[in-house]
This record gives structure tokens, sequence and C-alpha cells, in this order.
């Protein structure tokens, strides 16, 4: 499959002013590093926590969609706002309720 370019701009051609995405940015090279994203201790106790409650993930580390969902239940079970994110006052309330350290 080809991929068609859009034909470059003259010379003295002001450069286009568009926003750019992370994405596009990181493609285009323009000076972002990349940081790897790998298991973290936090999010695996969070998640452990989360299973001695019931809900149901596998833990490893990583904070993907389906720890963000039942962070989400958490916080709707418990009368909170939302958010699917592993707040300090999030992991406070699943540490003191399921007994699992979290730091």
């Amino acid at each position: 499959m080809l991929i068609k370019r859009p034909p470059p701009a003259p010379a003295g051609a002001e450069a286009e002013t568009k926003p750019r995405d992370a994405i596009t940015e990181l493609l285009l090279g323009n000076g972002h590093e990349v940081q790897a994203v790998g298991p973290s201790k936090t999010v695996l106790a969070a998640q452990k926590a989360l299973v001695k409650l019931g809900f149901v993930l596998k833990p490893d580390g990583v904070m993907g969609a389906t720890t963000r969902q039942a962070i989400e239940r958490y916080e709707r079970d418990h009368g909170r706002a939302s958010r699917g994110e592993l707040t300090p006052a999030i992991s406070r309330l699943l540490s003191a309720e399921s007994g699992v350290p979290i730091n």
C-alpha cells in the first residue's frame, strides 16, 4: 500500500501552525523522550486490594482499562465521583477496607 504525502512547502513558506498531539510529536521525533510504562508496586497493591474486596481483575501492576473500571466501580459503591484514578484518597480507602498496605 502506498501512502501519498503532501508535496513539500515552497521555500520561504511559513510552517503550518496546527496543534499536534503527543503521538504526532513522537512520530516526528521532536525531542520528546519515550518513557516505558511498566508495572507499578502501588498499582499492584491496589489491584490486590480490589481483588480481596471481590473485584475481578488480574493483578499485574499495570493501570489498564480493567483496573480503571474496577476503581470507578469502587468509587461509585462508596458514593464518590467515579474517575478511575488511583488517588492517594482512594489508595487509603482501599488499604483500610482490604487490609492490604498500599504505598
